[in-house]
């Protein structure tokens, strides 16, 4: 159950806020998913669980740091899902993600 709402709550931070007549997904296949927005949502919903729970003022800092990657990518939506693109945001968010972990002396959840 709670994979299933943090997948939720990824996918609400997928969609674009505002969409342009499709430009920002212009590089993208049609009904091709944005990787790279899928990675971030999913470490944002991580990260935010861990600071909603043992920090919760710093739950602005989430959103900041996290945005600036997802406006990074939207930037540029030809990197979307390059491999090696993701691979760096992967061990970025990775790399984050369980320095909070060990900030709070959690175990960082498994990769599915």
């Amino acid at each position: 159950k709670k994979m299933a709402e943090q997948e939720h709550q990824a996918q609400d931070l997928i969609e674009p806020e505002s969409v342009d007549s499709g430009t920002e997904q212009a590089n993208i296949a049609d009904g091709e998913e944005n990787q790279a927005l899928a990675l971030i949502a999913t470490y944002h919903v991580r990260v935010k669980a861990i600071y909603e729970k043992h920090n919760p003022t710093k739950l602005a800092e989430v959103d900041h740091i996290l945005g600036k990657y997802r406006e990074q990518i939207m930037s540029r939506p030809q990197d979307a899902n390059n491999e090696q693109v993701l691979a760096r945001y992967k061990e970025r968010l990775d790399g984050l993600y369980k320095a909070v972990c060990a900030k709070y002396d959690m175990m960082p959840e498994d990769e599915e």
